[in-house]
């Protein structure tokens, strides 16, 4: 997702895959103030399919149910780590759901 100046973006794989992929993002010279939300590893993928596409602060308000509006929103010092995680991921799998109906 891209909002604000900022891209967000979830990586899935394999770990060493994820790892290396991870690797060349931050020391590609394009990102800046990259930031891990959720290191974890799952039994199931939560993104199996993908597609892109623009999410403006309309719909990050739909999303979130009016918690956020931009992801720059997600940085705010009221929401807590726990907080931070779980609106990142219920974005992302919102997101996801809205773009694979399309």
């Amino acid at each position: 997702m891209y909002h604000d100046n900022l891209f967000f973006q979830v990586l899935e794989g394999e770990s060493e895959a994820v790892e290396q992929c991870y690797a060349r993002i931050h020391v590609d010279w394009r990102h800046s103030s990259i930031t891990e939300s959720v290191d974890e590893t799952v039994e199931v993928r939560s993104f199996s399919g993908w597609l892109m596409g623009y999410v403006g602060p309309d719909e990050i308000g739909d999303f979130t149910k009016g918690a956020m509006f931009s992801l720059n929103d997600l940085k705010e010092p009221e929401f807590s780590s726990e907080e931070q995680r779980g609106y990142a991921l219920d974005l992302a799998k919102a997101v996801f759901a809205g773009f694979t109906k399309r």
